[in-house]
């Protein structure tokens, strides 16, 4: 770790004065105006002492990170820690190979201690990323010197597609062998949506996506049964790539949070029926990756 000493924005004003002093006092051999040079001089070879040990300590390491979907906001930590025996003041952290102004402030740091910060900043493509830099940096105690280092991580993550899209889910497919249809109308769980029709209850109306401007659909619910549900690209030929991923996304966030088995289809892969966290995640990935070489439609 190698901290770099700067003057800070307040410390390049303060350069001209101490030189116009300089004049001043050589031009007119005032001794009191050598003296308050002399003392700001040292005020800031001190403060530029005190700057670069309030950041020789520390250590920095990756923390979590949590999961994002495209016109979302990213949240990951950092855990800081405090290898010495004199407390730390006023760090910032940033990250460096961003074009973002997104800051992390840690104020106080007692020896021997940790803490955990939290960063964020707004993401608008999917795909994978790398936080490849942090920089952390400090002005204290005077703000006349900014001490600063560089921390490599070199940590991926994946950005899911925009959460966009108010189709109703497919059909499911049924069972040749049982001849089950997959579900029975009237159950517990939920088994998605389907456009209002009028003259309808109004109970299951869902009522947050009409508050967002979207229309009216209805919630449905059913039990069990041994059909599967897919959702596949082919379902959706009338939209763009992008469309497409964010109408797929959404059908399989519904999909978890109904709690069935369900299966996605994409061009180049094909994940089979299943539940949990692993299959939520494996399947939101793909769509986050997924490329075509002409753009547009498939």
């Amino acid at each position: 770790m190698t901290v770099r000493l700067e003057l800070s924005r307040y410390g390049m004003v303060l350069i001209p004065v101490l030189l116009a002093m300089l004049l001043a006092a050589i031009n007119y051999d005032n001794n009191l105006v050598y003296s308050i040079l002399f003392l700001l001089i040292g005020v800031l070879v001190v403060s530029g002492l005190y700057t670069y040990r309030n950041l020789t300590s520390i250590e920095v390491k990756p923390g979590n990170i949590w999961p994002v979907f495209a016109g979302g906001t990213l949240r990951y930590t950092l855990q800081v820690i405090n290898r010495g025996d004199h407390p730390v003041h006023s760090v910032t952290f940033r990250r460096q190979d961003s074009d973002a102004t997104f800051r992390a402030f840690c104020p106080y740091l007692a020896p021997g201690a940790s803490q955990m910060v939290e960063l964020i900043e707004s993401v608008d493509r999917r795909g994978r990323f790398c936080i490849h830099v942090m920089e952390v940096a400090t002005l204290y105690p005077m703000g006349l010197i900014r001490a600063r280092f560089e921390v490599p991580l070199e940590w991926d993550y994946v950005v899911y597609p925009r959460l966009w899209g108010d189709r109703p889910w497919p059909d499911i497919e049924p069972d040749v062998r049982t001849q089950d249809d997959g579900h029975y109308r009237g159950g517990e769980s939920f088994y998605g949506l389907r456009n209002y029709r009028p003259g309808e209850s109004q109970r299951h109306i869902d009522w947050k996506a009409v508050a967002r401007g979207r229309p009216l659909m209805v919630k449905e619910f059913a039990s069990g049964g041994t059909g599967r549900l897919w959702f596949d690209w082919v379902q959706l030929s009338d939209l763009d790539t992008e469309s497409r991923l964010s109408q797929l996304a959404v059908w399989v966030v519904q999909g978890d949070r109904a709690g069935g088995p369900y299966g996605l289809k994409l061009p180049m892969q094909v994940f089979q029926p299943a539940i949990g966290p692993g299959h939520l995640q494996q399947c939101l990935t793909a769509l986050a990756l997924h490329h075509t070489n002409g753009g547009g439609r498939l």
